[in-house]
């Protein structure tokens, strides 16, 4: 996972990239060391700096520049709380994912709270420069991103096994009771195929019939393969 690509990708085109998280194998150190922990530092970084460089606008009193070891102590929290803060979204997803037909998955709901939360972590860029807050709505896009997310990572695995189960039933149901023989017809020269089939599906079980006559040419070749 190369951490400048993800990030322009799922900000660009998250439809696409969370087909790619989904399919992706990482850890959850992983995750947090090479993609959550750089983000989250953005913004913290960035506002510390601000405060202290540019100061932050005060009414009456005008610029403030607040203190370097204020402002450095104010980023800290702020940081924490924003690592802190992807955890406690991950652990509200997981657990309300079975009241939207979701599978609970720690892991991918870890996956869905750090991605999506990518583009509050750029937009904390505009701390730098504390005349630029005005643009810290389009951090609203990480609820765009959350919403795309969450049916591919979180809602589509019970989905999956669901599908799975249906389609091996369907098989079975196929060849449950099914049979076919091939014996001597009871007139005549030539041979007769049987086959018989049990419907499961009804209750009580049925059973069926059918019988085709064939010539001893024809049969003996249907009975090399059969029984071959």
């Amino acid at each position: 996972m190369n951490l400048v690509s993800r990030t322009k990708n799922i900000l660009l085109s998250p439809k696409q990239e969370w087909q790619v998280i989904d399919d992706e194998a990482t850890s959850v150190g992983g995750l947090y060391v090479g993609y959550i922990v750089p983000l989250a530092a953005i913004g913290p970084v960035a506002s510390s700096i601000g405060m202290a460089v540019f100061g932050i606008s005060v009414p009456v009193l005008g610029t403030y520049r607040v203190p370097i070891d204020a402002a450095v102590r104010q980023g800290i929290t702020q940081y924490v709380l924003a690592l802190v803060g992807v955890f406690v979204l991950a652990l509200i997803i997981d657990e309300l994912a079975p009241y939207f037909r979701g599978q609970e998955n720690r892991y991918q709901a870890l996956k869905v709270a750090a991605y999506s939360s990518t583009a509050v972590w750029i937009v904390g860029i505009v701390g730098l420069i504390p005349a630029l807050s005005i643009l810290w709505p389009l951090g609203l896009y990480s609820l765009y991103l959350l919403s795309l997310g969450l049916p591919v990572l979180i809602l589509h695995d019970r989905n999956d096994r669901g599908e799975t189960r249906r389609r091996a039933g369907h098989r079975g149901r196929e060849s449950e009771g099914n049979s076919l023989k091939i014996n001597q017809g009871p007139a005549g020269p030539g041979w007769a195929l049987t086959v018989k089939s049990v419907e499961a599906r009804t209750s009580p079980v049925s059973l069926t019939t059918s019988t085709l006559h064939f010539p001893a040419d024809i049969a003996l070749l249907l009975q090399v393969r059969v029984e071959g």
